[in-house]
């Protein structure tokens, strides 16, 4: 991927991201962002050919883990793949 594919990617998972919890988002490098709301902390990764996603949840939004999860791979799937 380009430096422009990888921050154009990002940024559309970002604004997913921002859409379904409110997060709040800050570019690290050219290929990682950090995401931040009360009750979860994350980062969002890509490199060549894989996008890594670690997010931490708080007790409040653990509840809601798997909701998250299955968000994020139908963008993924449907975004990306």
């Amino acid at each position: 991927m380009s430096q422009e594919e990888v921050k154009e990617t990002l940024s559309h998972l970002v604004s997913h991201l921002e859409d379904i919890l409110e997060v709040d988002c800050q570019w690290k490098s050219d290929r990682q962002m950090e995401i931040k709301r009360r009750g979860l902390d994350g980062e969002i990764g890509i490199g060549d050919r894989e996008i890594e996603v670690n997010i931490r949840l708080g007790i409040v939004l653990r509840r809601f883990k798997d909701t998250i999860e299955k968000s994020l791979e139908q963008f993924i799937d449907h975004h990306i793949h």
